[in-house]
């Protein structure tokens, strides 16, 4: 399991490289309502943050 974390923890960061300064916060202030109002586990809030906050590639194809 520790490795499997560890694999995610890796995949996580490089998203978040990824993102534009805004989106990296929405990210962040997502997870945090997630956890904290929704209740989620930090794993749980990090998989709908991500999902909801767009990539810089994906924002660059909607805005064509």
């Amino acid at each position: 399991m520790g490795r499997h974390q560890s694999m995610v923890e890796q995949l996580l960061m490089l998203a978040l490289a990824r993102m534009t300064p805004d989106q990296r916060a929405a990210f962040e202030e997502r997870v945090a309502i997630c956890t904290y109002d929704g209740g989620l586990t930090e794993t749980e809030a990090i998989r709908v943050a991500a999902s909801a906050v767009a990539s810089p590639e994906r924002s660059k194809e909607h805005a064509r």
